[in-house]
């Protein structure tokens, strides 16, 4: 189809534009996971009292000077992937014109005014979300998810790194389960708003029959039967996206909360630093944030994936 191998020569045309901001996210992620092994070092020779007034400020600026170079590389990064999307997105709809004008009458007999304005609207626009935040959260996330695992194995402890993990198997399934439900009940929506936009192009453009047929209140009637299916199929849509994230988040506080358990033991033991419990916190964090994201992100990928179709 043109549209697929539209996407593939937009992929291609800006390759560096997307190859600079996947890599200037990874600068982000990598940002991300070294400045809570700063803070567990600087706590740790708060503790053993290895460090003075002096050292503190200096870590103190470092800090800051990485959160500052993070806005920066963030901000490129950003700039880069939402300006391709942008590009893709005048491309697409460019390319759905010229595509239209060359379609024969026969097609246009059999697809409405308000059908194919659905297609260039919603669809169009889904397509566009996921490729823009399916770009910026797959790739930093997964860097970062990487990174912290590295780090935490590396100078934390292996155990707390495989005890943290223990809940995303169940993660995994959860997002494996709800992916198609998703994808089934969005398609049905975007099906239902463009049954609605049909109706009412119909109606405002044969508004001159419909009054001199007086057939006002049945039209009326018959917009509102296909509104209230339209908002059905997003109340279903709704029901199983509002069941979907909180277990994404539940799961995700658990690791947290085995996290503070075995970490907390394992520091009034003396098995790690206290500055290696407030570390791996701080890396649970940035592990159980991404998977929210991606969690997320897979909603848009399944609404992208029936507006593609």
């Amino acid at each position: 189809m043109q549209d697929r191998v539209s996407l593939k020569r937009h992929l291609s045309e800006n390759r560096w534009r997307y190859i600079g901001g996947a890599l200037l996210l990874m600068v982000t992620s990598l940002i991300q996971v070294v400045i809570p092994r700063i803070s567990g070092d600087v706590i740790d020779r708060i503790d053993t009292h290895t460090i003075d007034g002096a050292g503190i400020l200096q870590m103190v600026g470092v800090i800051a000077m990485l959160a500052v170079s993070f806005v920066g590389v963030r901000f490129m990064s950003r700039y880069l992937l939402l300006s391709g999307t942008h590009l893709f997105d005048r491309e697409s709809r460019d390319k759905m014109y010229a595509y239209l004008s060359t379609l024969s009458m026969k097609y246009f007999n059999r697809r409405s005014t308000g059908e194919i304005m659905a297609l260039s609207t919603n669809d169009l626009r889904a397509v566009r979300m996921a490729l823009m935040r399916g770009m910026m959260v797959l790739v930093g996330s997964l860097f970062t998810i990487v990174m912290s695992i590295v780090i935490m194995v590396r100078t934390v402890n292996p155990l707390m790194t495989a005890i943290a993990f223990l809940p995303f198997p169940f993660l995994m399934l959860v997002m494996y389960r709800f992916g198609p439900v998703m994808r089934q009940r969005f398609r049905i929506v975007q099906e239902s708003f463009s049954d609605m936009m049909r109706k009412a192009e119909e109606n405002v453009s044969g508004i001159r029959v419909v009054k001199a047929f007086v057939q006002e209140e049945p039209e009326i009637g018959h917009f509102e039967r296909l509104s209230h299916e339209n908002m059905a199929a997003n109340f279903r849509m709704i029901r199983a996206t509002s069941l979907f994230h909180p277990l994404i988040t539940v799961l995700g506080s658990i690791s947290t909360l085995l996290i503070l358990w075995t970490g907390g033991m394992m520091a009034l033991d003396g098995r790690i630093t206290v500055g290696d419990f407030v570390a791996s916190m701080q890396y649970v964090g940035n592990i159980t944030r991404p998977f929210a994201m991606m969690g997320m992100i897979l909603e848009v990928i399944q609404q992208a994936r029936a507006s593609y179709g």
